[in-house]
């Protein structure tokens, strides 16, 4: 997806939640926590991030990745400010955290893995 187009979607919804800011907004679903995970290796985040998900699982919690967060902040110096980030340090990770509206008993979809055995 193109930066142009992460633009106006945040654009939209920003423009959306200015007439009512009561509704329930499309980035974060009104979750009340969001955790940003910033390290200098992507590999130690990447890790960190799975065993906070797995946690927040087993607390009841529900919990969703926002790689729109994640590319906003990338390169918008402002949003890194906000934040307090170092030059060297890069957000890997955004979770998202709340009670869910709905609960599944089955995990998410996902496209049949392609093991190689050697």
């Amino acid at each position: 997806m193109s930066i142009k187009k992460y633009a106006k979607m945040w654009v939209d919804m920003y423009e959306v939640y200015q007439k009512d800011p009561n509704i329930e907004d499309t980035i974060y679903f009104n979750a009340p926590a969001l955790i940003l995970v910033v390290s200098p290796t992507p590999i130690n985040g990447g890790l960190a991030s799975t065993n906070m998900e797995l946690m927040t699982n087993a607390l009841g919690l529900g919990t969703f990745y926002s790689g729109f967060t994640v590319r906003a902040a990338e390169d918008n110096q402002k949003i890194r400010e906000f934040l307090g980030l170092k030059a060297d340090e890069q957000i890997i990770s955004c979770l998202a955290i709340g009670y869910p509206k709905v609960n599944y008993l089955r995990t998410v979809p996902r496209n049949d893995a392609k093991v190689t055995w050697l």
